[in-house]
């Protein structure tokens, strides 16, 4: 599934991106951009309660297909 696929399936709001055909293979959940740098994997998708620069740089260094932001968190 792609990025795009996914946001439309799921009604999420895409606020920036290029790369909408990336392909999703998994999802990473955590808060702490050392561990997400150690353990997520290229094309997973990022669930957290970060916001800002810093979860924007993180997700680019980790080939983050997608962040999603959950708590009512946003950008």
């Amino acid at each position: 599934m792609t990025v795009r696929e996914f946001a439309e399936k799921y009604k999420l709001e895409v606020v920036a991106g290029n790369n909408l055909d990336a392909e999703i293979n998994g999802v990473y959940f955590g808060d702490e951009p050392h561990d997400v740098m150690k353990m997520a994997e290229e094309g997973n998708i990022w669930l957290t309660i970060l916001d800002g620069l810093v979860t924007v740089g993180v997700a680019l260094l980790a080939d983050i297909s997608a962040v999603i932001l959950v708590e009512g968190k946003d950008f």
